[in-house]
């Protein structure tokens, strides 16, 4: 038996789990988009992901700063 999952969470969420979901307009603007809008939506995206890795994280404790810590790069691995 797996977590406990929260009570709006869809049914696959386990407890801790990130899930999103999409209304109605979301999903018709999606399908309302060309090929190419896709695609550049895809791509900014993509390159937000990439940023939001790169930052540095910094760990909390009680509201206070405890840890910095810089994402290792590929040489460091």
């Amino acid at each position: 038996m797996g977590p406990a999952r929260d009570a709006d969470a869809p049914p696959y969420a386990f407890e801790g789990d990130y899930h999103y979901e999409l209304s109605d307009e979301q999903l018709l603007h999606g399908l309302s988009m060309t090929p190419l809008q896709r695609l550049m939506w895809v791509d900014e995206a993509r390159r937000f992901v990439l940023a939001l890795r790169a930052a540095p994280r910094t760990y909390y404790r009680d509201g206070v700063p405890v840890e910095t810590v810089l994402p290792r790069t590929r040489e460091s691995k």
